[in-house]
């Protein structure tokens, strides 16, 4: 898996490491295979949609099978590239154009954008976004960790 987390985003890895663990993403190729060798056929290819509303940037989860999907198809989303949008909303239209597998995870974000109320950090997910001051940042990854709701 490659994960991308935004600076501003209060992330806990073993929280995503348990959501990893389980079924559909479990059935993926999660050994010690080296880049070089990947190899779609060994390894479903799919990505962690974290909204209702699409992929959002503060957090994305990839498989290994993504990003050789996306590195060998690039070319084959030129035309959505060009569009004045994000990374992450290009991700989230041209992995499927290369046939990677889109799976909704509710519990990946908590997030302003998606209609969530990050704070006071309490509900049951991974990450918490955006807290832009350190003092938030530590606010919100303490009551998370003493409080907050986690199966």
């Amino acid at each position: 898996w490659t994960v991308k987390v935004d600076p501003d985003t209060v992330f806990f890895p073993s929280r995503l490491r348990e959501l990893l663990a389980k079924p559909p993403m479990s059935d993926l190729l999660h050994g010690t295979v080296p880049c070089d060798s990947c190899d779609l056929k060994l390894q479903r290819a799919m990505y962690l949609s974290n909204c209702q509303f699409g992929l959002h940037g503060p957090l994305e989860v990839l498989s290994r099978g993504a990003v050789v999907a996306f590195v060998r198809g690039l070319q084959r989303c030129d035309a959505i590239r060009q569009l004045p949008w994000g990374e992450a909303w290009f991700l989230d239209h041209c992995l499927p154009q290369l046939g990677v597998r889109r799976e909704h995870q509710r519990a990946l974000l908590d997030e302003e954008r998606c209609g969530q109320h990050p704070e006071p950090c309490e509900a049951p997910r991974i990450a918490f976004h955006p807290f832009k001051t350190w003092k938030d940042f530590q606010a919100c990854h303490q009551h998370a960790k003493k409080a907050g709701l986690w199966p």
